[in-house]
């Protein structure tokens, strides 16, 4: 057997889109278009094509991401009827040692011959019919030998990208003769005029031992220090250690191995790509109204002429400005000249060493056991909406200084109150008295939904004794 298995890599953290991408839920977490986030795009677009590996019926893929991330990753792929095994990172240090982890992955769990696909899991793409025929011609030319890498033809003097090059196509299949980094406005410029220049997609295809080898010939420290060995019962998640990464460089793959090894072709793709990396591109999706102006979600504009709103939840309105973007997102208003979009990092930068908590936090906080988000807060209290996943268990605990109200709202709840357990349904409620040791877990086959209203002196994090956490935290 060697089956073609996908590949997701999810360690992007989206800097210049902040503040909807920020440390705690990046930009393949982040619903930035619709309802579906990034990731779970990625994960969907699997679905149809044929000639990808399949666990009970479902597309099987591999997902490389940090251990912070593991919550986010396993609930999208759930949510997108993927199958995924995971391989959780200690330390994220780009391309090269993700890729070299998951190769080590497959070749232990499927043999030599497997065959990977392999993707960022925060681009845009569109067109599920071409995509698959794009990825069964890659297929093909990884069955002739060598490493297959994903072109996009340039649509216009895109700086934000890298390049390939390669020449004498045929059947919509090139051998590269070279990979360039970002290019000037004069040379991206060039790369357009000349014709055999394309995107880098970051997308590749090959066998898992060809990949192997060249890692061990061009980048032996690389594949000496992320190989292991795992027994099935092993397998998923995999978690690295910090150790593990002593003396690697933060590297791409492209750099590590693709730029010195001989043997690499293109696939000429036919559908349409973005990596939505910067704010200009995301609102080219919006939608585009008069005087230049654009908006993703809802918004007023009088007098105002080129000016680009976002928001998620609240209404935005401008008057009498131009050339600026306002962007509403996790309790954070930025107004951006369009001539600094580029420079978005300087503010999200300030924020931090501001210690400003909603430059570095989304409102929704991932656990081990699901998600949490405060809806409001004030002296003596503090209201939250909490969702369990199936078999989510928090931990029995108490406080020493708040009691807590607690209504279903979906699915089904069990309570444990000091000697008392009780299953609560949807419009059911209990009260947790101050000390009182308690558990919550979700016993149903969906997620299950409470609110809270926590009343006291004290409301935060650290008012929390554990006896008993199956996630091992303290």
């Amino acid at each position: 057997m060697n089956p073609l298995i996908a590949v997701v890599l999810c360690g992007g953290s989206g800097k210049r889109l902040w503040p909807v991408s920020v440390q705690s839920k990046p930009k393949p977490f982040a619903h930035l278009i619709d309802d579906e986030t990034f990731l779970e795009k990625t994960y969907k677009r699997l679905h149809g094509i044929k000639s990808l590996y399949n666990n009970g019926n479902k597309p099987y893929v591999l997902t490389v991401t940090a251990k912070n991330y593991y919550q986010h990753c396993n609930e999208a792929a759930k949510k997108s009827g993927v199958y995924s095994d995971f391989i959780l990172e200690a330390k994220s240090i780009n391309t090269a040692a993700a890729v070299s982890l998951a190769v080590n992955f497959v070749i232990n769990k499927f043999g030599l011959g497997a065959k990977l696909l392999v993707m960022p899991a925060d681009h845009l793409i569109e067109g599920q019919g071409e995509f698959g025929l794009s990825v069964n011609a890659g297929l093909e030319a990884a069955n002739k030998g060598g490493i297959v890498t994903f072109g996009i033809k340039p649509r216009y003097p895109e700086t934000g990208y890298g390049y390939i090059q390669a020449k004498n196509i045929s059947n919509g299949v090139a051998a590269v003769s070279g990979f360039f980094e970002k290019p000037s406005i004069e040379g991206a410029r060039l790369y357009l005029d000349d014709g055999s220049f394309y995107w880098n997609s970051g997308i590749l295809c090959f066998r898992a031992e060809e990949m192997r080898n060249l890692i061990e010939v061009h980048a032996p420290t690389l594949s000496n220090s992320l190989k292991f060995n795992c027994k099935e019962s092993d397998l998923g998640p995999f978690v690295t250690k910090l150790e593990d990464y002593d003396g690697l460089n933060d590297i791409s793959i492209d750099k590590a191995v693709l730029e010195k090894a001989e043997s690499i072709s293109m696939v000429e793709v036919g559908f349409e790509w973005d990596d939505i990396g910067s704010w200009a591109s995301l609102m080219e999706k919006g939608k585009h109204e008069d005087c230049g102006n654009r908006s993703i979600g809802k918004s007023i504009k009088v007098r105002s002429s080129n000016v680009s709103t976002y928001s998620r939840d609240k209404l935005v309105t401008s008057l009498g400005v131009r050339d600026i973007y306002i962007i509403e997102a996790n309790d954070i208003v930025l107004v951006c000249h369009k001539d600094e979009l580029n420079n978005i990092n300087e503010i999200s930068n300030a924020a931090s060493k501001n210690d400003f908590a909603c430059g570095k936090l989304n409102k929704l906080t991932v656990r081990p056991w699901g998600t949490f988000e405060v809806i409001d807060e004030g002296m003596g209290y503090k209201i939250k909406k909490i969702n369990v996943y199936p078999g989510g268990k928090l931990s029995m605990q108490s406080h020493a200084h708040r009691s807590e109200h607690w209504v279903v709202v979906s699915g089904e709840a069990q309570v444990t109150n000091d000697s008392v357990c009780t299953v609560l349904l949807p419009n059911q409620s209990t009260y947790i008295e101050v000390g009182s040791i308690h558990r919550l877990e979700n016993v149903g086959n969906e997620n299950c939904c409470i609110i809270e209203v926590q009343c006291g002196s004290i409301l935060s994090e650290n008012d929390i004794v554990r006896y008993d956490d199956i996630y091992g935290r303290n």
